[in-house]
């Protein structure tokens, strides 16, 4: 059994929802959903100066050139979406609401389950409803759906390293029932 201590910040929370949208398809469909709009918008404001054209070598030219204009600024979207969106997912209103959410904690890992304790909540998950574990260079997520789970700020872990802790949750993952991976999703099923 190993216990290990950590404070759980607002950042933490948004870095899980960043990498819950990342990892489930949601950052891609809006990177082209942008992307998208851009493109046909510019196209369709080439096809209102090109209107004006009186030559159909000037109508052509400016649609073109409008449209080219689109896919610069549908590029420049798709490489910046991503760091915007994990920007304002980092943005917390009001500490204060969750306030479950955020403090000191402690995990304790057993045999048959694991709990996550803090000053306001308590809770104990079996082995077997956790789907995966992710690990980021700052963080584990224990993964119970593919938007529901739990963080542990690495930086904070008292008690154990990192690579302890990382061992130690591989292993009692490993012998809880194996699961295969959905290829459209990339998520584990049950």
């Amino acid at each position: 059994m190993l216990t290990v201590r950590y404070h759980l910040k607002p950042d933490d929370i948004g870095a899980f929802g960043f990498s819950a949208c990342l990892r489930s398809g949601q950052v891609r469909k809006g990177q082209t959903f942008m992307a998208s709009l851009y493109v046909l918008g510019f196209f369709i404001l080439g096809a209102l100066v090109a209107s004006t054209q009186s030559t159909f070598l000037r109508y052509v030219v400016s649609i073109v050139a409008f449209t080219l204009f689109g896919v610069l600024f549908a590029t420049v979207t798709w490489q910046n979406y991503p760091r915007a969106l994990r920007r304002n997912m980092m943005k917390v209103e009001n500490p204060d609401v969750g306030r479950s959410m955020f403090g000191d904690f402690s995990l304790t890992v057993a045999s048959d389950a694991f709990e996550v304790d803090h000053e306001l909540t308590f809770s104990r998950t079996k082995w077997a409803a956790v789907r995966e574990l992710v690990e980021t260079p700052d963080h584990f997520f224990l993964m119970l759906s593919p938007v529901r789970g739990y963080v542990v700020p690495k930086a904070a872990l008292s008690g154990a390293t990192p690579q302890e802790l990382a061992d130690l949750l591989r292993q009692h993952l490993r012998r809880s029932s194996p699961q295969e991976v959905d290829g459209e999703t990339g998520w584990s099923r049950p």
